[in-house]
């Protein structure tokens, strides 16, 4: 790690992050896909761009090299289970929020099904696909389109434990539409937020209110394709940043994890970076103005 995101104060392990700490940690990992290539590299692209910011917030008298976040660089998740297993019992010991930037989705099922298990625990996951295809692509049982699939099968989440924000896309096939319905899995649909913003986030603040523990993942593709353009698998009609700022503004507070997945740098197209950049400043001033 060259340089930390901007901000943040880089370590070498994870005992070195003290009580209270947001710990920034890329996982640079990207499965099979039939769509477009590049998240492995974000993380890293991700930190570069961050310098063009100045991490200061006049809405919330928030600066971010004020807050003690801490960045511990890359980690290959599937080479570093025993790792991430320890940095949730470091989490939980010190109070300390984490922020996995991938990658691709399926990052998160190697996140996730090391942490603890006994807690009431709600997921939600912003999206603009369901993620819960048996296989993708063909013979692939591990992927970015199988993990929500595969959480919920191996009952690491109840389908009652999951929310799924977004899913416009279309899915890769009849089966994953019968498996959502089958298993009851709660969603806001995003034709709904565009239709009655105030009724989607009655649904979410239900939500919310069943679990005193939030683990939030969040695929990039979830927004309007114009303002992330470079994603692995871009979607039309998908919703607003400034409709995302109003559930995040929501469901931070109440989160230990958040991942932001699926994001890509061409050489001539960044505007995707600058957005989950300024999302990273978002999160962590919910976090701070929740102190």
């Amino acid at each position: 790690m060259k340089k930390p995101f901007v901000g943040f104060f880089p370590i070498k392990n994870e005992n070195e992050i003290e009580k209270d700490n947001i710990v920034l940690v890329g996982l640079p990992y990207e499965g099979k896909k039939e769509t477009k290539r590049g998240t492995k590299r974000f993380p890293s692209q991700l930190r570069k761009i961050s310098y063009l910011f100045s991490g200061i917030s006049v809405n919330y008298n928030f600066n971010i090299s004020n807050k003690r976040c801490v960045d511990l660089g890359d980690i290959h998740p599937i080479k570093n289970q025993k790792f991430i297993k320890n940095l949730w019992r470091i989490q939980e010991e010190t109070n300390s929020k984490l922020l996995f930037i991938g990658g691709d989705h399926l990052i998160t099922y190697y996140t996730v099904s090391q942490a603890p298990k006994e807690k009431n625990v709600g997921l939600i996951w912003f999206d603009a696909h369901l993620d819960l295809a048996k296989e993708y692509p063909k013979k692939t049982y591990f992927s970015h389109a199988t993990v929500l699939y595969n959480l919920i099968e191996q009952k690491i989440f109840l389908p009652e434990q999951v929310l799924i924000i977004g899913g416009h896309g279309f899915t890769h096939s009849q089966d994953e539409y019968d498996y959502w319905k089958s298993k009851n899995i709660n969603l806001i649909r995003t034709e709904n937020i565009f239709k009655n913003m105030e009724k989607s986030i009655e649904k979410l603040e239900q939500f919310l209110s069943k679990y005193p523990r939030i683990y939030l993942s969040l695929d990039i593709d979830v927004i309007e394709q114009s303002f992330v353009p470079t994603v692995s698998c871009p979607e039309p009609f998908g919703f607003y940043p400034d409709q995302l700022i109003k559930f995040l503004s929501r469901i931070v507070p109440k989160s230990e994890y958040v991942d932001i997945v699926e994001g890509r740098i061409t050489r001539t197209e960044n505007s995707t970076a600058r957005l989950i950049c300024s999302l990273i400043f978002q999160i962590i001033s919910f976090w701070d103005k929740k102190e």
